[in-house]
Formats: structure tokens, sequence, C-alpha cells
């Protein structure tokens, strides 16, 4: 049966690959810039977001930097557009591997598992476009994996160098439902600032506590961003305040794995612009509903790759409804009443 269910998840995800991958591979390679351009600022004592004297970021020019500090100095030691794509896929397979083995997954299983997640549509196109999704979907995936200090400080570490809005619901269920884990998250994430404020100086960290104002411009519609400001600004504030209204719901109600599952897919609510490369997100909740209910995380494998590459933000809203579905459900049989032996 397990061996039927690969074969079919493995077609659509080919079919997937086959439609869209050549699509994707078409994007220029950009983000990646920004990064590189902010190490070489660095290097010189220049600005690191010199977009902020500009009326609106996209008459810049070019590629804006809108990270945190931490990620220009790493660039600064030499990374490449190659070598980053490597350690983001690298990364996220170890990182999904590892969360399906402590998941009770043999290693053949943990292993396809991993190779679905870097070949998926989502990480591909993260590849592409040069971002840092892949780094936060398997730092989540590490967490998920691992309660201590080595999942928390990925988690923490991994926030400190380049923050995103969307992991909010999860940074929100972690608190709720892990606090240790919470905690040491926040920790590790504190040491690194300070490390890094030490190393590059405060004033660095001043330049981006200054321009995050601006960045606010970025919630309007443009080509690429499927997220729901791309309808409307009022509609992706709504949005937000919807996406943490439900995971927090599913954090307090829903038993633990089934509100995570929530808290990943409300990131696709959570930051008014996305790409599809959001969607990688996705993939760690996908693991964690197998430990929930294993029917229903066949099914979102089937439907979530062929959903996310036309609006991530309804793949999350799907997900979110199974992961709220299977944990009322499973609550409900818990409390059912144990029929007595004749």
């Amino acid at each position: 049966m397990r061996v039927l269910v690969a074969i079919a998840i493995a077609t659509v995800l080919a079919i997937v690959a086959i439609a869209v991958v050549p699509v994707l591979l078409l994007e220029r390679a950009d983000d990646w810039r920004a990064y590189a351009e902010a190490a070489t600022a660095l290097r010189s004592g220049a600005p690191l977001y010199p977009w902020t004297g500009y009326p609106d970021i996209r008459a810049f020019g070019q590629h804006p930097y809108l990270y945190p500090p931490p990620l220009a100095a790493i660039w600064y030691v030499g990374l490449t557009a190659e070598s980053f794509a490597v350690l983001k896929l690298g990364a996220l397979a170890g990182a999904m591997a590892l969360l399906a083995r402590r998941s009770g997954a043999a290693w053949p299983w943990a292993m396809a598992v991993a190779i679905a997640s870097i070949t998926s549509s989502p990480a591909i196109h993260d590849a592409a476009l040069g971002n840092v999704m892949a780094l936060f979907a398997a730092a989540v995936a590490v967490s998920l994996a691992d309660r201590g200090w080595g999942g928390s400080g990925a988690l923490g570490v991994t926030c400190a160098v380049a923050l995103k809005p969307a992991l909010g619901p999860y940074l929100l269920w972690l608190l709720v439902r892990r606090r240790g884990s919470f905690g040491r998250a926040f920790a590790a994430g504190l040491a690194t600032t300070a490390l890094f404020a030490i190393l590059l100086g405060p004033g660095r960290y001043l330049e981006y506590l200054q321009a995050l104002p601006k960045t606010a411009v970025l919630a309007a519609p443009f080509t690429g961003n499927l997220g729901l400001s791309a309808i409307s600004p009022a509609l992706a504030i709504g949005g937000m305040a919807f996406a943490y209204a439900w995971t927090l719901g599913a954090a307090i109600r829903l038993d633990e794995r089934s509100a995570a599952v929530v808290s990943l897919a409300m990131t696709q609510l959570a930051q008014p612009t996305i790409g599809l490369n959001y969607g990688v997100l996705l993939i760690p909740a996908l693991v964690v509903l197998w430990t929930v209910d294993r029917r229903a995380a066949v099914a979102m494998a089937l439907v979530l790759p062929l959903v996310v590459i036309v609006s991530p933000v309804v793949a999350g809203l799907i997900l979110a409804g199974a992961g709220t579905f299977v944990g009322i459900a499973g609550r409900r049989d818990r409390r059912a009443p144990v029929a007595l032996s004749a």
C-alpha cells in the first residue's frame, strides 16, 4: 500500500515538475544580488539600505536588501549564487529527512521525503530566485524534529540572520505549545544578534530598524506577488489577523501536532507579499500531518502540489482546514465511549 501511495504522489510531483519547472527556471535569480550588494556595502562602509532615500523601493532600480545585517555579513565571507543554492537545498533535504525519521519513517522513506522536498516546485522556485525560504523550511523542520537546543538554536539563528514575517504563526504556536523550545530559540536569536552587533557595530542594526517601516510599500500588487496584497491591501491586513487568530485557536484547542500543521499553513497568509517559494513551508507540515492522520496527509500530498502553483494562500487554507478537521476528529475519538466486549 505504501508503495502505491508513493507512486501516486511521485506521479503528481512529476507532472507538476514537467509542466512548471521549466518556467520557474526562467526566473531571474535577483534576490541573491541584494545580499551580494549588501556584502559589498559592508566592505566599503556604505549604507546597507540605500533604498530608504527613495520615495518608492521600486524606484531604487536595484534589488533592495530587506534583511537584518547578519545575512550580508555571511555573504561577505564568500558565498555565491551557486554555493548558496547548494547550501539551501542540502539543508532542506537533510532537515526533512531528519523530521521524517523522527516521525517514525524508515530511512528509505525518509530519503524519499527529502528528495520530494527539494524537487518540489516551491523549492525549485526558491533556488531559482536565490531567496531564503528553503533555509526557513529547513530550520522549521529541525525545530519540529528536535525540541532541544539543536532544533531551537537552528530556528533562532535563522530568524536572526534573515527574519521573515511569514514565520510568525509558527513562532506563535511554538510559544503556546512548546515554551521551552521558544525560549531557547529566542535566546539563540538574541545571542546571534548580539554577536553580530559587536562584530558589525550597533549602527548597522539602527539602520535596519529605521528601514523596516519603509518596507510596508511592498504590500502592493506587482508581478510575482501571490499574496493577498495582490488583491487588496485591506484583504492582506485581514488575512494576517485571520492567520494569527486561527493559529492561536488551534494552538489552544487542538492537539500539538494538528496545531503545528495549522500554524505552518497560516504562514501563507501572515505575510502580505509572497511568492510560490513560500509554499516550501507547507512541506514540513505534511510530514507532521502524516503522524496525525495518514489518509489526510496522502490527500494533501496529492492535492497541494497542484494548488500551490496557482495560489499558495489557497493551498495554506486547504491544509489548515485539513489540520483542524483531523485535530477535532481526533479529540472526538478520544472522548468517545469505549464499547464493552461481550
